[in-house]
């Protein structure tokens, strides 16, 4: 789910034969749910790793269910019944998660399957506004509208019809990445003290010594006001990155 951002219907119509096809391809093939044709679909790049991940489940647990429940003739979609070998009905992917969910004792009634797609779809996103270094929602959202190619990719890896769909996942992403700055902020933070307080110790070894060298006032002066400065320049960052949200 999460590395295809299929809505639960179409990853319910994923087939053995699809799988393969992308492992020669690099890209799985997701019927789009929401079309009005039926033979609509989208190509999602996939890593070879992940496709092998399914490709073993396929070979050491699904054949051998079918060959167990005794199945003539094999409908070749992924997910079955361990019961029947039949195609797992749909509604029995999001009843598994839920037992999950419980088991886990998630109580959020969003940790659902289409979670996992939002995930996908804010990633996404997220890769764009590292890699071009977006500062705002505005400046992803007019370079997404003035590049066509970009903004086509995009839709045909979600399976949206329209930009305007995606603004809420922009809004996510730029979220999503100003948490994931300030945490980045918190642990050189920590880094920075965690030093400081080893170079105070080694100093106040230095000056508990009979004849402590001349400089080392001096030195110890420098020491804390770098770890002043960069601790004042990761505040003023985390401050700015919560003023941009």
């Amino acid at each position: 789910m999460e590395v295809t951002g299929g809505r639960r219907m179409e990853a319910s119509l994923l087939k053995v034969s699809d799988i393969e096809e992308g492992m020669r391809t690099g890209e799985l093939k997701v019927l789009n749910a929401k079309q009005c044709d039926s033979d609509s679909c989208r190509h999602v790049p996939v890593t070879q790793a992940d496709l092998r991940e399914v490709l073993s489940f396929i070979h050491h647990y699904r054949q051998r269910i079918i060959r167990a429940t005794g199945l003539q003739d094999d409908h070749g979609y992924l997910f079955i019944s361990e019961r029947t070998g039949e195609h797992l009905d749909i509604d029995t992917l999001g009843a598994e998660l839920y037992v999950l969910r419980k088991a886990a004792g998630i109580e959020d009634e969003e940790a659902c399957l289409h979670a996992f797609r939002h995930r996908y779809i804010t990633n996404i996103f997220r890769d764009l506004i590292r890699t071009h270094l977006f500062q705002n929602a505005s400046d992803l959202r007019r370079m997404l509208l003035s590049t066509e190619t970009l903004k086509l990719k995009v839709m045909e890896w979600s399976g949206h019809s329209s930009i305007e769909s995606l603004d809420h996942y922009i809004h996510l992403a730029f979220e999503a990445e100003s948490a994931f700055h300030e945490t980045l902020d918190l642990v050189q933070a920590k880094r920075v003290i965690q030093s400081l307080h080893l170079l105070l110790v080694d100093y106040g070894t230095q000056f508990r010594a009979s004849k402590p060298p001349r400089d080392a006032y001096e030195s110890l002066a420098g020491v804390v006001e770098a770890a002043a400065a960069e601790l004042g320049d990761l505040l003023e960052l985390g401050g700015a990155a919560r003023v941009g949200k």
